[in-house]
């Protein structure tokens, strides 16, 4: 008969290795990356589990978005129209392998691509930080002329098993507006469809919620926005887009692009109501950067100028801190960016308004001096 202390001792012995294996393999706190044929981006909290991951095709798609293990969103990315929808995950290749950074608390992608069945290539930049917060930059450009292309713009999907019934909130300049998104669509398909500035639009459920957010408002790289249950074309998702031109309108000459400035925000409980203030935060500097550039282009003093491309910097100061999750100095960096547009402007109204006064005052001079020598001969 064999020893029962023998058997106890093992048995033991099984269950601290257990626990050691176990606590090895808990995943640290952080954003995780793997690279294989696709890049696969995770974050997981201080007790080791995941709370959002980012499945990113080498072509700059986002081919799926899981938020506590659930499938939020697939996919998101770049668009061509032309009778059909050509999304950048699924009919584009890339053209040479992604450069990726890990800068710890956010990961930075440039990822090059081309679509198969049209000559246009696409670069898209992608910034996902720790809080959630993927930024990203997508140009895409016709290496010839496509002119049979009807629209163009950037899309994000969402499952209609997890969203029916459910509210979509956007918006626009002139307030919210709420959207049902129906549990049986009823429609021809359209929801919402609005021409004008979207700042963002926002799908949550109870415990999560994903706002799509325009980096680039009160410019003309969007034409309208609109939100599209898909059912009546026989597919399970709704639809979030931001359209570069109105339909039909989409044709591409040789050399033009056309380029996609949007943010995604992958919050927590609450729905858009409890994380206004990010939000907004991250709209905030938005404006400003795009006001910053505006006044770079079109002002006249070399001041005002300057005054906007120190503007320009605290923005840019602004989006890191937030990627770093410093908040607090991201706040200060948006009324810095606000304090200092507002004196370019001001700058400029004093050079509109003394300028006339100047070459007034200059014309009168000169008669006067012309005036004085007719006299003397």
């Amino acid at each position: 008969m064999k020893n029962p202390w023998n058997l106890a001792l093992l048995f033991l012995f099984i269950l601290l290795l257990s626990s050691y294996t176990v606590e090895t393999l808990a995943q640290p706190e952080g954003l995780s990356i793997n690279v294989n044929s696709e890049i696969d981006i995770a974050y997981f909290d201080s007790k080791g589990e995941e709370k959002f991951r980012l499945i990113i095709e080498k072509n700059g798609g986002i081919s799926e978005i899981r938020m506590s293990q659930v499938a939020y969103a697939s996919p998101a990315e770049s668009f061509i129209w032309n009778n059909v929808n050509e999304g950048q995950s699924a009919n584009s290749d890339a053209t040479t392998e992604p450069i990726i950074e890990n800068k710890g608390d956010y990961i930075t992608l440039t990822c090059y691509g081309a679509y198969r069945n049209h000559s246009v290539s696409a670069v898209t930049n992608i910034t996902v930080s720790k809080i959630g917060l993927i930024v990203i930059h997508s140009a895409i450009r016709a290496e010839r002329s496509e002119l049979t292309i009807l629209r163009t713009g950037w899309v994000i999907h969402f499952p209609t098993g997890l969203f029916a019934g459910e509210k979509a909130y956007v918006n626009m300049r002139e307030g919210i507006r709420e959207v049902n998104l129906p549990v049986v669509n009823l429609s021809t398909g359209g929801l919402f469809g609005e021409v004008g500035v979207v700042n963002w639009i926002d799908f949550s459920k109870t415990t999560e919620g994903i706002t799509l957010i325009n980096m680039a408002p009160d410019t003309e790289i969007y034409y309208d926005v609109n939100i599209y249950d898909a059912r009546v074309d026989g597919y399970d998702f709704f639809t979030a887009e931001f359209e570069h031109t109105r339909w039909g309108m989409g044709s591409m000459p040789e050399g033009s692009t056309r380029v996609s400035k949007v943010a995604l925000y992958l919050h927590g409980p609450g729905g858009y109501s409890e994380n206004l203030a990010l939000i907004n935060l991250i709209s905030g500097l938005a404006s400003a950067e795009t006001r910053s550039r505006k006044i770079l282009k079109s002002y006249q003093n070399p001041q005002s100028k300057m005054l906007a491309s120190q503007a320009l910097d605290n923005v840019m100061a602004g989006l890191e801190k937030i990627f770093r999750g410093d908040i607090e100095d991201a706040e200060y960096e948006l009324e810095q960016a606000k304090n200092l547009l507002k004196q370019a402007d001001e700058t400029e109204v004093l050079t509109q308004i003394l300028l006339p006064l100047l070459i007034i005052v200059v014309v009168i001079l000169v008669l006067l001096v012309m005036r004085k020598r007719k006299k003397k001969h």
